[in-house]
C-alpha cells in the first residue's frame, strides 16, 4: 500500500490549539484522544527508570498486521508517498518502538525476547543532544478502532486525555523534544502565530545534563490512503539528515 508521508511542514494540516499543559513524568504516559463524548486511548509512552531511553506501544489499537522499515525521501517537506509493502519486517502481534539514549532506534514485536523480534533500526541522534527537533509522529485514522479509555483511568497522574474536534476521523500527534520549553514551542501556527504545545511533558535522568521537554502537538490530518478507507495506524521515528535527504523508520499498522 502506498501511503502519504505525513511530514511536520505540510500546509493541510490543521494544528488544535487549546490551553497549554505541564506534565512532569516519572516512568510512563497514556495518551488520550477526547471527542464529544468518547475518549480513544491512543498510545502509552514510557521511559526506562535508570536511563533516557523511552518507548512508544500500541496496546490499543488491534490490528493483523505490523509492518516496519526504513525509509529515505528527498525534500521530506514536500507531498509524496512511500510504499509499506516491500522490504519490510512484518509482525502479526503488537509492536513497540524503543529510542535509546545513545541515539539507536528500532521497532520490535513487544513478545521479542532480546534482540528476537526486531523488525527495523536506525541510528538517529542521542537523547541528550536534542534541542528541539522532531522526535515522532503518529497518525491514527478511524479513532472507532482505538480502545475506549475508562472513567478511573481519568483519574490516573499519568494518563494525558487531549480533546479534538467532533468531526476528525484522522488525526496526527507530533512530539518534538529539547531541553527548554522554547525549543519545543512554536512549532506550528495558527491564524499566523506560533502556538505552544497542548502538552509539554518533562523528564530527568541522572545521565541528561538537564531535564528532557517533550512538546505534544495534535494536528487534524487527511487521509493516509490513496484508494479504500479502513483503519491505520502509522508512526514515524528515528528522523536523520544527510544533506536534503531524511531516513527514517515507520510503523505501518492495520
Amino acid at each position: 500500500m502506498s501511503l502519504s508521508a505525513p511530514t511536520p511542514s505540510q500546509s493541510e494540516y490543521v494544528a488544535i490549539v487549546q490551553e497549554p499543559r505541564s506534565v512532569d513524568l516519572k516512568d510512563q504516559l497514556t495518551l488520550a484522544l477526547r471527542q464529544v463524548d468518547r475518549l480513544k486511548k491512543l498510545f502509552k509512552l514510557a521511559f526506562r527508570p535508570a536511563t533516557a531511553d523511552l518507548y512508544v506501544s500500541f496496546p490499543y489499537f488491534h490490528a493483523r498486521s505490523f509492518k516496519c522499515g526504513a525509509r529515505s525521501h528527498v525534500g521530506i517537506g514536500n507531498s509524496e508517498t512511500f510504499d509499506t509493502d516491500t522490504d519490510v519486517g512484518l509482525s502479526t502481534t503488537p509492536v513497540k518502538f524503543s529510542y535509546h539514549e545513545s541515539g539507536r532506534v528500532h521497532f520490535k514485536a513487544q513478545t521479542g525476547v532480546g534482540n528476537a523480534g526486531q523488525l527495523a533500526s536506525i541510528c538517529a541522534s542521542a537523547i541528550g543532544d536534542y534541542s528541539g527537533e522532531h522526535l515522532f509522529t503518529i497518525i491514527m485514522e478511524d479513532l472507532d478502532a482505538l480502545d475506549d479509555a475508562k472513567t478511573r483511568d481519568l483519574r490516573k497522574a499519568y494518563f494525558l486525555p487531549i480533546d479534538i474536534p467532533p468531526n476528525m476521523n484522522c488525526a496526527k500527534v507530533t512530539a518534538y523534544a529539547g531541553s527548554s520549553d522554547e525549543q519545543v514551542s512554536g512549532k506550528y501556527r495558527s491564524g499566523g502565530r506560533p502556538i505552544p504545545p497542548m502538552a509539554t511533558l518533562t523528564f530527568s535522568r541522572p545521565s541528561l545534563r538537564q531535564p528532557l521537554k517533550v512538546g505534544i502537538y495534535v494536528l487534524g490530518a487527511p487521509t493516509l490512503q490513496q484508494q479504500s478507507f479502513s483503519p491505520n495506524l502509522l508512526a514515524l521515528t528515528g528522523f536523520s539528515q544527510a544533506g536534503e535527504t531524511t531516513r527514517f523508520l515507520f510503523l505501518h499498522a492495520s
